[in-house]
């Protein structure tokens, strides 16, 4: 490592997001901005599996990144509410880590740690980049 060069966050991240071009988009920038290791769901039940098997194994996650429109169990439909499902039962079950909402919706959530609108005319590469990194 060069002199002066910061040495980069290792962060295990919890990823839910139900397309796969976004999730290859999401994770690149992830890399970038950290050494990530990520978990990816496709569902809230699998999500919510996926943090109870962390408490278990005594190793949490450091950030959960959760779109806001997908499904809430593996072969169902679209739930337009599921991110904040998600939201509810990490509450619920007093699972105290960050959250990052990024969604093709414009939202902004008092529970999240932040929101990252994910639009071509929005910079959300930086913005989602500089979340991570202040962590």
């Amino acid at each position: 490592m060069a002199k002066g060069e910061d040495r980069m966050k290792h962060l295990k991240i919890l990823h839910l997001e139900d397309n796969a071009m976004k999730q290859t988009a999401i994770a690149r920038v992830l890399h970038d901005a950290c050494e990530a290791e990520i978990d990816w769901v496709t569902d809230v039940a699998s999500g919510m599996k996926k943090i109870e098997e962390a408490k278990v194994q005594g190793d949490m996650y450091d950030l959960a990144i959760t779109d806001m429109q997908y499904p809430l169990k593996k072969d169902a439909e679209i739930d337009e509410e599921a991110g904040e499902v998600f939201i509810g039962q990490m509450k619920a079950q007093n699972v105290e880590i960050p959250i990052i909402v990024c969604s093709s919706l414009r939202l902004r959530i008092r529970e999240a740690y932040g929101c990252v609108w994910y639009h071509e005319r929005n910079d959300w590469e930086m913005e989602l980049c500089g979340m991570v990194r202040n962590l």
